[in-house]
């Protein structure tokens, strides 16, 4: 459970991060155009909604705990690469694969934490006790 709290945590600050990348992408690359900032902001979100639908089959596959021991490995890794990029099409394809990972992560995590859930509070909540 503490890698899905784990796992929550950083996926969250993922996009959050965006907000502070964006602008400071302005001063170090200033070539770059709004439509090049808002591509590096899209990949990102690409790279989730591409990661959930390949990843959640995945889990089915190998299993959820595999599944988001590899996820993480892509959310970390595509992170740090992502503040060595030399330029901001680079950075848009790291953003693209740490979204894979964090897109990937999100719903393993909700999955495995509501297996932990004990049954009884299930069911209770469910009928809006």
């Amino acid at each position: 459970m503490l890698a899905c709290i784990m796992g929550w945590l950083g996926d969250g600050m993922k996009p959050l991060l965006l907000s502070f990348i964006l602008p400071s992408m302005a001063k170090d690359w200033p070539e770059t155009s709004s439509i090049e900032r808002g591509l590096v902001a899209s990949s990102l979100f690409l790279g989730m909604l591409i990661g959930s639908f390949i990843f959640g089959t995945v889990a089915d596959k190998i299993g959820r705990k595999s599944t988001l021991a590899i996820t993480s490995i892509f959310a970390i890794g595509f992170t740090v690469a992502a503040s060595f990029s030399p330029t901001p099409w680079v950075l848009m394809l790291f953003e693209m694969g740490l979204g894979f990972g964090v897109g990937g992560n999100l719903p393993v995590c909700y999955t495995l934490f509501v297996e932990f859930i004990p049954q009884q509070t299930l069911i209770l909540k469910s009928h809006g006790s």
